[in-house]
């Protein structure tokens, strides 16, 4: 089986592992894979013999571009004509609109999977049959949220991560946050950043804080850290293919989005590292971030709220440690990347088989 995976752009973290691991593990359940998305012109996935890059934005991925999109479809079309894909797996709402334009009279089957859940659009005209949810509460966000939900067949398929070793930390490290993913407003950055001065303000200073990631609010934030005199305990990383060498060791991952959002790949792969996560109180991240469990959680958009669980992490690293432990052991269990290989792959053969 050849599986074509459409997505808007590779160029961000969460969604591009995530879909090279897919290609990569599938290929165990004689499952071939295509990639079909907006690539980074200077990229080495450029080269790669597996990726189709589609001209879906400009130079950057900023804009979207019509006379991409449609020039988009054609390509898509004919892929899906030549006959040489089985499958076809969509990986936002962009591409299921893009993917189901190109399919339309074409007999190739469909998968979408909700990697994240919206409030602001009950209803997709192109919505598959079968979708895949990756937790089971997004699972419940999708039902809740999307209009005509029960008449879809929703698969949950846990996003997987891969457990690596840990290094030896030393009980009296200091307490050191880090943050990683896009630098955008619905991210919750500016909150972070209410919280930072906060802290600054009552502590008179703050613990090390790693930023990893890129975005439009890059430039904000760094003027604000410069201008409220906490630079020397703010670090900006930029936006790293693999963040693991930063979250590695870290007393917690910092997840201050504000609406309704992924399990976020970074809160996975931190957790296998035993880093506790402190998150807004999204209930997309309920079987993920247990709070006093696996991690903290916050009222969304709350900076005094995030201030106060920030301060008491600091004097709390040991607690801290072994909220991190526990979130490892919640990973390896239900957040292994074999079990999402073997899933996934029982989704694709079911609907062959239908």
């Amino acid at each position: 089986m050849t599986v074509l995976h459409l997505v808007n752009t590779m160029e961000w973290g969460g969604v591009r592992r995530h879909i090279l691991d897919l290609a990569d593990g599938l290929t165990a359940y004689g499952i071939r894979s295509k990639i079909a998305a907006w690539i980074p012109p200077d990229d080495g996935l450029q080269a790669d013999e597996r990726v189709v890059p589609l001209p879906l934005y400009g130079p950057r991925s900023g804009k979207k571009s019509p006379s991409g999109f449609l020039s988009a479809v054609r390509l898509l079309r004919g892929m899906l004509r030549d006959g040489d894909v089985q499958l076809l797996h969509m990986h936002s709402r962009y591409a299921t609109m893009l993917g189901s334009i190109a399919a339309n009279g074409i007999r190739v089957p469909r998968l979408y999977t909700a990697h994240n859940t919206f409030e602001d659009l009950r209803w997709l005209p192109w919505y598959p049959e079968d979708i895949i949810a990756p937790a089971a509460a997004v699972r419940a966000q999708f039902l809740e949220h999307v209009r005509g939900a029960e008449r879809y067949r929703l698969h949950v398929v846990s996003h997987g991560v891969h457990i690596p070793d840990l290094p030896p930390v030393a009980p009296d490290v200091e307490a050191r946050f880090c943050f990683a993913g896009r630098l955008c407003e619905e991210k919750g950055v500016r909150v972070l950043i209410e919280a930072l001065r906060l802290l600054h303000a009552d502590e008179g200073n703050l613990p090390r804080m790693d930023i990893v990631g890129d975005g439009p609010l890059l430039g904000w934030m760094r003027g604000c850290v410069e201008a409220d005199g906490f630079s020397d305990a703010v670090r900006f990383h930029g936006y790293l293919p693999d963040p693991a060498p930063v979250l590695t060791g870290a007393t917690a991952l910092v997840f201050p989005s504000l609406r309704l959002d992924s399990i976020g790949y970074v809160n996975l792969e931190a957790m296998a590292r035993a880093v506790p996560v402190i998150a807004s109180d999204l209930l997309i991240l309920r079987d993920l971030v247990i709070p006093e469990t696996t991690g903290l959680v916050f009222p969304a958009g709350d900076a005094a709220a995030l201030a106060a669980i920030l301060r008491r992490a600091c004097d709390e690293r040991q607690n801290m440690r072994a909220m991190g432990i526990r979130a490892r052991e919640l990973v390896r269990t239900q957040h292994d990347i074999a079990q999402m290989y073997a899933g996934t792959a029982a989704v694709y053969n079911g609907i062959a088989g239908k």
